[in-house]
């Protein structure tokens, strides 16, 4: 197993391969490249030709069946003899039109999950291509024998080719916008009322279920980009049990899987038990590889997902991507118990719901997070208003509501190797944990990093990090170029979760010893997850960041304070100087007058003077003298005023 693969596997998934035999490999999930699987499901034909000169270039087997040609017949012939000019030109111009511009964000569905909540779809590889899939619907007849035979015609581009799905009309009737727009229009108009996530996404189920007609609709949220998932709401029929509030490991889903569910926004798999049809040729000349079904309507499914299904008594699945902020948010997840085909219209409004829930989702969130935030800074206003003629430092001050800002068990100012702190005692490690979060040199100034998980990031276990003092949350921001930190941290608050499945429970290998074989049993294992806090927020890393702008106004506000004192500290001393450099000069030649006059008079009237007038112009002469004293100084300290000053 490669160490990015282990990585990326829990302990718990690791420890769980290494209960089963040396044989076995977990990462064979990982690593399984499910869009090039080469073979689609039984119901319809595929067809896949140059874009430049329009010659078949690969064909799943069955075309004899489906379209009543041969494959053999198909390879290496312009597939116009098939469809004919003008419908060629038209699934050209589709993929054109359908291309979204450079950077959109698209959505994905992908299978290959060993256990899970059973959503369906496929996952890329090393060379899976990038970028969303652009497709178009068409109806078309061909004719055979003289008999003509409807068709609905998926078309996709995947590299240098076309590639066309034929299925077998339905009694439906063809594709038309018309026909499934009111429909999901509806459905959307009371999705509007939502007034929460939790509550958008239980409507959403309702509609979904409704729409499709599957036993069972679930709407999985994932916790985080590569975090385990939660069954967040659910629309079921009678006497099936309950998923609402399960979580699912994160290694059911594994990455490539869900690479490709930003890429295709719905996945179907209409019979658990159909017999997949391979390609001719089963590796293509100019890659060496199968040819590249990411964005196939009719992908075959991976063994992995097609053995849960069966264990779980589901026959048909469908999966919808949401996307939020070009990331996976979660997934619908449909189950049905007996095989389910769903023709083009109802795929087309199945995926049209899936991108308008994922905007409505996106508004519904920012909605939430708007009024937090306003609740936020309300508080920031609050604290502000008692530091603005403050220094910053009285921010960690007890009482100045630092560490509540945030819902916060402590905040912390670290300044060169001088901490202060406010809130619960001070964890033993957050000072050099801190220098080792931050790094060497500078670090950019006023950027918020946080995490609910710190031991994980650090590769500790949480007994580990609670013994070393090491918080489970933390978030921290530099203040300026000199290192200096504000911190937030808050302890470990372990959570209790229900699991679909034991997590710590050896997996087996299947029938052949070469498949995982997920867990059947129902049963749900409650389990605590430690070494995390509570989550930080948007709303609390936005006002961290607020917090340091104002701090940084607040300090500038000080320095220019200051600056000014200091300014008018300088002129006033100019001023004394000047003062004190003329009174001294001034006073000088008085000052010698009163010591002469006395020196005169004692020479003069010493003989007739009694004593106590003697004892008297000696003391007036030595106060002269003294005063003579000090006004040297005096002068002494002027000049060296002017000096400095100059």
């Amino acid at each position: 197993m490669t160490d990015e693969v282990r990585g990326w596997l829990t302990p718990k998934a690791v420890a769980a391969e290494a209960g089963v035999s040396q044989e076995f490999d977990l990462s064979q999930c990982v690593r399984e490249p499910i869009h090039l699987l080469g073979g689609v499901q039984s119901y319809g034909a595929l067809i896949a030709a140059r874009l430049h000169g329009a010659v078949v270039d690969t064909v799943s087997r069955n075309t004899g069946e489906v379209l009543g040609v041969a494959p053999e017949e198909l390879v290496g012939r312009p597939v116009t003899e098939l469809i004919g000019d003008e419908q060629w030109a038209l699934a050209r111009e589709a993929t054109e039109a359908a291309r979204p511009p450079e950077g959109a964000a698209e959505p994905g569905a992908p299978e290959g999950s060993p256990s899970g909540p059973a959503v369906t779809g496929a996952s890329g590889g090393a060379g899976e291509p990038s970028g969303p899939v652009a497709s178009g619907v068409f109806s078309l007849s061909l004719e055979r024998d003289g008999q003509a035979r409807l068709f609905d015609m998926t078309v996709h581009r995947a590299a240098d080719l076309l590639v066309l799905e034929f299925e077998p009309r339905s009694a439906e009737g063809p594709f038309v916008f018309q026909n499934f727009y009111p429909r999901v229009r509806s459905a959307l108009h009371r999705l509007q009322g939502a007034a929460d996530v939790t509550e958008c996404c239980a409507a959403a189920v309702r509609e979904v279920r409704a729409l499709t007609g599957y036993d069972r609709v679930v709407t999985y949220r994932f916790d985080g980009a590569d975090g385990p998932g939660q069954v967040i709401a659910e629309a079921r029929g009678e006497g099936r049990e309950p998923w609402l509030g399960l979580w699912f490991p994160a290694s059911d889903i594994p990455p490539q899987a869900r690479r490709l569910y930003t890429r295709n926004w719905i996945r179907v798999i209409g019979d658990v038990d159909d017999a997949t049809v391979g390609l001719l040729p089963e590796v293509r000349e100019g890659t060496g590889e199968p040819l590249d079904l990411s964005g196939s309507t009719l992908r075959t499914v991976s063994g992995y997902h097609l053995e849960y299904l069966r264990n779980i008594g589901v026959a048909s699945s469908m999966s919808v991507s949401l996307l939020h902020e070009r990331e996976l948010w979660g997934l619908i997840a449909c189950h049905g118990d007996a095989p389910r085909r769903l023709t083009p219209e109802v795929r087309a409004a199945c995926e049209f719901f899936g991108i308008a829930l994922s905007l409505q989702l996106a508004a519904v969130a920012e909605r939430e997070q708007v009024d937090e935030l306003s609740g936020y800074r309300r508080a920031l206003a609050t604290l502000l208003a008692r530091l603005s003629s403050q220094a910053p430092e009285a921010l960690l001050r007890p009482g100045s509501g630092l560490a509540e800002l945030l819902h916060a068990d402590g905040a912390l100012l670290l300044r060169g190797t001088e901490a202060l702190a406010t809130g619960d005692p001070l964890p033993a490690a957050l000072p050099g944990l801190l220098g080792q979060l931050a790094g060497p040199g500078p670090s950019p100034v006023g950027e918020v990093w946080s995490s609910d998980r710190v031991p994980e990031v650090l590769g500790l276990d949480p007994a580990e990090a609670e013994a070393r003092g090491v918080p489970a949350g933390l978030l921290f921001l530099p203040l300026n170029r000199d290192g200096d930190l504000l911190a937030w941290w808050r302890r470990e608050r372990p959570a209790s979760r229900e699991w679909a499945a034991d997590p710590a429970r050896p997996v087996r290998t299947g029938p052949g010893g070469e498949r995982l074989t997920p867990r059947g049993s129902a049963a749900v294992y409650r389990a605590t997850v430690r070494g995390r806090s509570a989550p930080w927020t948007a709303a609390q890393r936005a006002v961290a960041g607020e917090l340091w702008r104002e701090m940084s106004g607040l300090l500038s506000r000080h320095m220019a304070e200051l600056e000014a004192r200091n300014t008018e500290l300088a002129r006033t001393n100019e001023d004394l100087d000047s003062f004190a450099h003329a009174a001294a000069h001034d006073l000088k030649e008085p000052l010698r007058g009163i010591s002469n006059a006395a020196a005169f008079m004692v020479e003069d009237a010493g003989d007739v003077l009694d004593a106590t007038s003697l004892r008297r112009l000696t003391t007036v002469r030595r106060l002269a003298e003294r005063m003579d004293g000090l006004l040297d100084s005096l002068l002494h300290f002027s000049r060296l005023g002017q000096v400095g000053l100059d």
